[in-house]
C-alpha cells in the first residue's frame, strides 16, 4: 500500500468516530466520568467531551498531552486514521 499523495495512492487521514469511540473506551476502563475527564484535562467542558466521544469534533493539539497522560497512552493511542483512496 503506498500512503502519499499522487494519483492512484491511498492517503491516511484522522477517523473522528474511530477516535472518538476510542477516547470513550479508555476512560471508561480508567474509571473516569466524563465530568471528570472534562475537569482533568482543563479548560474543556463536559459537552466537548461528548462531542469528541461522538465523532463530532476532535482534541485541540492542546488538548491532546494532557489527554494522553490521564487515559495513559501515547497520543497516537487514542487518535485513529482511516484510509481513503487519493
Amino acid at each position: 500500500m503506498k500512503l502519499n499523495n499522487g494519483p492512484g495512492n491511498i492517503r491516511a487521514v484522522l477517523d473522528p468516530e474511530a477516535t472518538g469511540e476510542r477516547i470513550r473506551m479508555l476512560r471508561i476502563q480508567r474509571g473516569l466520568s466524563v465530568e471528570e475527564l472534562a475537569r482533568m484535562v482543563g479548560d474543556v467542558s463536559v459537552q466537548t467531551i461528548y462531542k469528541w466521544q461522538r465523532g463530532e469534533s476532535v482534541p485541540s493539539a492542546d488538548n491532546m498531552i494532557p489527554l494522553s497522560e490521564i487515559l495513559q497512552v501515547p497520543v497516537d493511542g487514542f487518535l485513529c486514521r482511516k484510509y481513503l483512496a487519493a
